[in-house]
């Protein structure tokens, strides 16, 4: 008979987990991550409509070139794959 070990093992670990829920501060008591005690606000670049469209155009154009060359990675390797698996069958 053996693993008595474990199951003490697992019930000490909650009785200190319990330990520690028991003495854990919430959120608000600590003030972390709060914003209500920021006395600035952010303050936010301004642009205007042209330069805004231009990034957009940029961004598209980013995200476009990479499905393209995702779709040209996937097209490669299923060709290679079906190639290998074909000489493997024969």
């Amino acid at each position: 008979m053996g693993g008595g070990g474990f199951a003490l093992h697992a019930i000490k670990t909650m009785k200190q987990n319990r330990a520690m829920l028991k003495k854990r501060k919430s959120i608000k008591e600590n003030g972390i991550n709060s914003y209500s005690n920021i006395e600035e606000k952010p303050v936010f670049k301004t642009v205007s409509k042209e330069e805004l469209k231009r990034l957009k155009r940029e961004i598209r154009k980013e995200g476009d070139a990479v499905k393209r060359r995702d779709f040209i990675i996937t097209v490669v390797v299923i060709t290679i794959f079906t190639g290998l698996f074909f000489l493997w069958v024969l």
